[in-house]
């Protein structure tokens, strides 16, 4: 992998222990935009990746070269721009924690690139690793202990990728197929949801869930145009575009149904997004 295409990841959740959750009643979700903010000034490209419990956003922003450097947004809307991936003079893609100024360097045993895509309150995470063999691996790390899974039937010629865990060592992604680009939930006990798809989409890609279950991504149409997504399974599907945008991806979502993500309003520059996830009464 090229340092350049090195996305910088600063996961916040594992800082942030309060989880309050939303009411329990019934009724179809919808989404109310708040915020947006970016660029920032290194790049045109602000890419939220996650959002813990206090509000606080992390994810990296990149230039039109692909050079790329993390960030984190706290809740007053203060941003910090960090570094939080390299590549070794030996050409491996490693991955770090920062914490309290100390930096810990992640790499999965034999793999030649790690990635961390999910991290949660506990320091357990998730993510990709890529092995001499020309695969690209998914990977959770509970307690120090690895394991490698894969999406049942989905063959090594085609890519399961990591969007992201919550406390409860739930993850989603994504996979690839004949038929597109579908999304999956695995439980802790191993098991999958699986195809979970927006209906009548090209292709449905997960990044975030919270410990609600409450998941989010986006989905590409027929017109190949790209819509926030918010499921909570089995039935709610809830698309969402933020105002005069022609390109929406929501990231990550917190305890509170507080959502990051990225839009496009013009070509070649991308912003930053907070919405918020609204429950219904039932009718």
């Amino acid at each position: 992998m090229k340092a350049q295409n090195i996305s910088v990841r600063i996961l916040a959740a594992l800082f942030v222990y309060a989880a309050t959750q939303l009411s329990a009643e019934a009724g179809l979700p919808t989404i109310e935009p708040v915020t947006s903010f970016g660029p920032f000034p290194f790049g045109d490209n602000t890419l939220p990746r996650s959002i813990n419990s206090n509000g606080d956003i992390a994810g990296d922003n990149r230039d039109q070269d692909f050079n790329t450097q993390g960030f984190v947004r706290f809740r007053n809307g203060s941003h910090l721009i960090i570094a939080g991936g390299y590549v070794s003079t030996q050409r491996e893609g490693l991955a770090f924690f920062l914490s309290g100024g100390t930096y810990t360097d992640v790499m999965v045993p034999g793999a030649f690139d790690t990635v961390i895509d999910g991290l949660n309150n506990a320091g357990d995470f998730c993510g990709m690793a890529d092995f001499p063999s020309n695969h690209s691996q998914p990977y959770m790390s509970i307690g120090g202990n690895v394991t490698f899974f894969r999406v049942p039937g989905v063959s090594l010629s085609f890519i399961t990728s990591v969007g992201a865990m919550n406390n409860l060592n739930q993850v989603v992604g994504s996979y690839s197929s004949e038929g597109g680009v579908h999304s999956y939930l695995r439980n802790p006990d191993g098991t999958f949801t699986f195809p979970i798809d927006y209906p009548g989409a090209l292709h449905t890609v997960l990044l975030g869930i919270n410990d609600k279950g409450w998941m989010v991504g986006y989905y590409i149409d027929t017109e190949f145009t790209y819509h926030g997504l918010f499921v909570r399974l089995p039935t709610d599907f809830v698309a969402f575009d933020f105002p005069r945008s022609t390109y929406t991806v929501l990231s990550g979502i917190n305890n509170q149904g507080v959502i990051c993500g990225s839009y496009v309003l013009h070509f070649g520059v991308t912003y930053g997004l907070v919405a918020r996830v609204h429950r219904l009464s039932a009718e």
